[in-house]
């Protein structure tokens, strides 16, 4: 989840759209059925019909076809009895070895369809349908890592296949997201940035990694790659909300308010959007019209906690000690651990010369989050009205180191050639090995 400055996204709202990368696995452990086999129609579009063996067709690449009609209309036994027929003239025809092989998978015998798929490659190794039936059972069979070599090899073969595009993309979401979940998040970059160079041009596997490098801290990485997920379906409004926060990010704020408009145009009543683009004219030190799209935020989302917080960033600057308080106040009683909040009143406190309240908000804040430079900050000059003043020096000069240890982190750039790191065998995790 991202986070801008010293404040959490929205509680009750999601920071970006969904959690990156999103597993979709649709696929349905229904066998392919190979696209063509040298005939000019595809199996896909035949139509299923009634067949009586004296109407078998004497060429062996038109019994194949009729017998992919018949595993389509559910006649196991003919389709199986045809393609015998044709494999014992021709043990080296590598379509009707795969449908051989649907059939045995369909049958629940992995072990044969397996073995008959693999001959199939064997005789025709750029057949792509015969790979991606591969892979497809080898993900049932829990074997994920050969299998994304296969999807990778069929969608070699055959660039437009979008079946086996979609299992390719299905299985690195899937495994991205198991890496994930177990906190090896190098391991879930290095399995996208091999998807990558096998789809370079998927935009879904450019947003997945886009998400990632974002949340890893790859910035001008992640942006670029959730730029080139827009630009590939620039109808999709969830590439859009991210490239947005991704420039948000990283500081092109112009950017950003025309991508999060054009977003709104489309999305008017998304309040997580509203309250990002309120954060990013407040940035800009458009006040007044971030106060608006934080309250169109709270009118679409009012149990929310974070527009209010912002209103009262908002109200603590422009000297509205009253309403500040009132908004802070607010917050911390719908989110008792929010740091932000309690800074913001201790601060207030401060301004109002009740220094003991201050040191109450402020210490709280404190025991949140220990590294938020402001509370440390104001906490010391506190001290110093109260005439504290060893703690005072002591707490602002944490503060000032606070401050530095920041500005230094920011400007330590991780190159993403670095990452992921390299296992002992070269090989790179989350890669298929050869």
């Amino acid at each position: 989840m991202m986070h801008f400055g010293r404040n959490p996204c929205l509680p009750t709202l999601t920071g970006f759209k969904s959690n990156w990368p999103r597993a979709r696995w649709w696929l349905r452990f229904s066998f392919l059925l190979p696209m063509s086999i040298g005939v000019s129609a595809p199996y896909g579009l035949a139509q299923t019909s009634p067949v009586l063996p004296g109407a078998m067709p004497a060429d062996p690449a038109q019994r194949v076809t009729q017998a992919a009609q018949l595993l389509r209309g559910g006649q196991w036994e003919l389709a199986e009895a045809i393609l015998r027929g044709v494999l014992s003239q021709d043990r080296a025809n590598a379509p009707a070895t795969e449908l051989l092989g649907v059939i045995r998978a369909h049958q629940g015998n992995s072990g044969e369809a397996e073995t008959l798929f693999r001959e199939s490659i064997r005789l025709d190794s750029s057949f792509a349908s015969a790979h991606a039936n591969l892979a497809h059972l080898l993900v049932i069979v829990g074997r994920p890592d050969e299998a994304l070599e296969e999807y990778s090899l069929a969608v070699q073969a055959d660039p437009k296949d979008k079946i086996a595009i979609g299992g390719f993309v299905e299985l690195v979401e899937r495994q991205t997201e198991a890496d994930r979940k177990n906190g090896n998040n190098e391991n879930a970059l290095g399995r996208l940035l091999y998807a990558r160079k096998t789809l370079p041009h998927e935009a879904r596997l450019a947003f997945d990694f886009g998400g990632l490098a974002m949340e890893m801290g790859l910035n001008l990485e992640g942006d670029s790659a959730l730029k080139e997920a827009y630009e590939l379906e620039p109808g999709n409004t969830e590439y859009l909300y991210a490239y947005a926060r991704a420039e948000f990010t990283r500081k092109q704020t112009p950017s950003a308010e025309q991508l999060m408009r054009q977003y709104l145009k489309r999305m008017p009543t998304d309040a997580t959007a509203h309250f990002t683009l309120g954060r990013i004219l407040q940035t800009m030190g458009q006040g007044v019209e971030a106060r608006a799209e934080f309250e169109r935020s709270i009118e679409l989302e009012p149990q929310q906690t974070e527009s209010f917080y912002q209103l009262g960033e908002i109200d603590l600057e422009q000297g509205n000690l009253v309403a500040a308080t009132s908004r802070f106040e607010k917050v911390v009683a719908s989110n008792s651990r929010h740091e932000g909040a309690f800074t913001g009143l201790g601060i207030v406190a401060y301004r109002q010369k009740q220094y003991q309240e201050a040191v109450e908000s402020l210490k709280t804040a404190i025991g949140l989050s220990a590294d938020d430079s402001l509370a440390h900050y104001y906490y010391g000059l506190t001290l110093k009205r109260l005439g504290q003043q060893e703690e005072a020096t002591k707490e602002l000069e944490f503060a000032e180191r606070l401050i530095e240890a920041a500005k230094s982190s920011k400007l330590a750039h991780r190159e993403i050639q670095s990452l992921p790191v390299q296992v002992p065998d070269g090989s790179v995790p989350g890669s298929p090995k050869n």
